[in-house]
Parts: structure tokens; C-alpha cells; sequence
């Protein structure tokens, strides 16, 4: 009996310690407190907003010509080539066209004979008139005849005389000269070839004349930008060949309007080239000052989040977080500019995520 004693004692025994252990051990559970972390907050910053914005821009000749034939005629001399520095008004091609000089020649003609027509005329007119002096000597239809002739020779020897000038101005396009100042930077053409308005080698121009003593820096500032550009802004830039050096530009003129595929500002920046160090085509890079005109918010760039959806800060409105809708401006090392329905005493989180779901309970410190 002893030994079937010990044996039902021995269970429960272990069962009862096992049953105080657990209920031990859910009391210390529910006993420790449940620690949260707390949320950073801060406050929008009214500041006044100015950076320099890197923008890529183009440098693009002041002035770029292409040069095409006005008449048809052969080219008799050629006097530059790629490369060729010219000077306004000097002559760069001659064009040979006899029909032109033939026709020219042929107008003068004209008015040589117009006018000697009009000189007989007119003296036969003073002879009747003279004869009219007596009366009955002469008809008066005769009379008004010879004044109608006369009137006529006048008239043709304008016309003939207009005829002269359009000729020469023709024979004038043989000549070919330069429009201003710059480099010749494309050729098409050779002596002795056939050019004109209606010829295969017009359709390219026979030469191309760029001005390079002055170059325009062409920059498109985005929309974000585009009204915080100061009228006479300077700006450096530099060039991918030409490392380690900066150049300066001074704004000369901008679209004041938006290109509507790429919602960007046109402007103009004029660079003084006179050593030709800088060369058409050349992509620069272009560190542009922009300013607002007046004082806007900034927060910490950790409190703006960009989701599929939208861009927007956390606000904490009495314990809840509430999602509030901003564009972005500009940006500076550790602050970004907003636009919304926020002001300077919004209460934000700093380092703020989608994880903080709009009306999600927060605790904030």
C-alpha cells in the first residue's frame, strides 16, 4: 500500500507545480509595461528661398546663316573655305551667268532708245506749239496728239528704266557676300559648279556662316523655376573639355513662356567668346541662381514622403496622423520647400513613411 501511495502522489504533484509556474509566469507578462517608441516632430520654417540650380545648357553661335544661291549661274570663284575667317561685306563667291549680263545690257538699250524717242517727241510737241501761236496753223486734235505721245515716251522711259534696275539688282546676286562678321563652318560647293533656286546642289546651302566672337548659352528652366529667375542673372558654367575651368554668362533674354512638350523656360545667356576658346555644340553645365520673391516654408526632407499616389507630410492632429497633400520647391542639403495646407505652427513628423497610416494613433514627443 505504501508503494501505491507514492506512485498516485508523485503526478500531481508535478502537475501542481507546473500549474503555479505557468500562472507565475502570465502575471509577470501582464504586469510589464508595454513600452512605444516616440515620434520626432517638427515645425515648417519660413526662410527665404535661393539656390543654385544645376541645369545642362547648349552653347549655340549669336549668329548662324545659311548661304543659298539666288540666281542660276556657274560658280567662277570660291574665296573661302571650312575654317575661313570673314569680315562683314566681303566678298565670298562670284557666279558667272552671261543671260543675266545680256539681259542687263539689253535693258539699258531700251531706255537709250525710249529716251531718245521721247526727246523727238518732244521737240516735234514744241514746234506745234510754237506753230499754234498763229492762229489757225495747226489743229487742235494734232496738238493733243503730241501731248498724248509725249506723255507716253515719259511713261516708257520709266518703265524701261525700272526694268534696268531690277536687272541689276539680278546680276547683283552674283555676288555673293557676307551678312556679318564670323567663321565659314561648312563649304558644299566647288568652282565650276552649277548652283541656283531650281538646281540638285541648291537643296544644301553653299556655305554656312556662323558669328563665334559672341555665343548664346541656351538653358530651359523647369516650371518649378521659372519665376524665381532674377532679370539679370549671372551665372558660371563649365565644359566637359575644358576641366577645372569656369566661364560666366550674364541673362540676355528668355521666351517668357513655356515650351509646351517639355514645360520648361527658354533663356539666353550671352557669352563673350573673342579668343574662341568655346565652340558651338558644346554642352555646358549651368549653376543658376533662383530666388523667390518672397519668404516660403521648408521642412526637413525626411518629413516629405513620395509615394505611387502623391507627395505629402504627416501632421499630428491630436494624437492622429493626418496626410496632408504638398509640392515640392526647391531643396537644399538637408530642407525642402512645400506647398500646402500647412503653416508654421503644423505640428509634423520628422522622419516620416507610408507606414504611418493616415488616422493611425501616433505618440509624439
Amino acid at each position: 500500500m505504501k508503494r501505491y501511495f507514492i506512485i498516485i502522489i508523485l503526478p500531481a504533484a508535478l502537475w501542481f507545480a507546473q500549474g503555479c509556474s505557468s500562472g507565475e509566469a502570465k502575471k509577470a507578462s501582464s504586469e510589464a509595461p508595454v513600452k512605444e517608441t516616440a515620434m520626432e516632430v517638427c515645425h515648417p520654417t519660413l526662410m527665404d528661398a535661393s539656390q543654385d540650380v544645376g541645369l545642362p545648357g547648349e552653347l549655340k553661335p549669336y549668329y548662324i546663316t545659311q548661304l543659298y544661291p539666288k540666281v542660276k549661274g556657274f560658280v567662277k570663284k570660291l574665296f573661302v573655305d571650312r575654317g575661313s575667317h570673314v569680315q562683314a561685306g566681303q566678298t565670298l563667291i562670284v557666279i558667272e551667268a552671261p543671260e543675266l549680263e545680256a539681259e542687263l545690257q539689253q535693258a539699258i538699250a531700251n531706255v537709250a532708245d525710249f529716251k531718245a524717242r521721247q526727246a523727238a517727241d518732244d521737240a516735234t510737241n514744241k514746234r506745234l506749239l510754237l506753230a499754234a501761236k498763229t492762229k489757225g496753223a495747226v489743229a487742235t486734235v494734232d496738238l493733243e496728239t503730241s501731248a498724248a505721245k509725249l506723255d507716253a515716251d515719259k511713261a516708257a522711259v520709266q518703265s524701261a528704266e525700272a526694268i534696268v534696275k531690277a536687272k541689276e539688282q539680278l546680276n547683283s546676286y552674283l555676288t555673293v557676300k557676307a551678312p556679318f562678321s564670323g567663321i565659314i563652318s561648312q563649304r558644299n560647293i566647288s568652282v565650276g559648279d552649277l548652283v541656283g533656286p531650281d538646281e540638285t546642289s541648291g537643296k544644301n546651302a553653299m556655305l554656312v556662316l556662323q558669328q563665334e566672337d559672341v555665343l548664346r548659352l541656351t538653358v530651359n528652366i523647369p516650371e518649378v523655376y521659372a519665376k524665381s529667375l532674377a532679370k539679370n542673372a549671372e551665372t558660371n558654367f563649365t565644359v566637359s573639355s575644358l576641366p577645372g575651368r569656369i566661364f560666366k554668362a550674364k541673362l540676355s533674354r528668355n521666351s517668357f513662356a513655356l515650351e509646351q512638350q517639355t514645360r520648361s523656360l527658354v533663356t539666353e545667356f550671352d557669352v563673350p567668346n573673342s579668343n574662341e576658346v568655346l565652340l558651338p555644340g558644346m554642352y555646358a553645365q549651368v549653376m543658376l541662381p533662383v530666388v523667390r520673391n518672397e519668404k516660403s516654408l521648408f521642412v526637413p526632407t525626411s518629413a516629405v514622403v513620395s509615394s505611387t499616389q502623391k507627395v505629402f507630410v504627416i501632421a499630428d492632429e491630436n494624437g492622429k496622423a493626418k496626410w496632408i497633400p504638398v509640392n515640392r520647391g526647391m531643396q537644399t542639403d538637408s530642407l525642402t520647400e512645400v506647398f500646402g495646407n500647412i503653416q508654421q505652427q503644423t505640428v509634423l513628423v520628422k522622419n516620416a513613411s507610408e507606414e504611418i497610416r493616415d488616422g493611425a494613433s501616433i505618440r509624439t514627443q
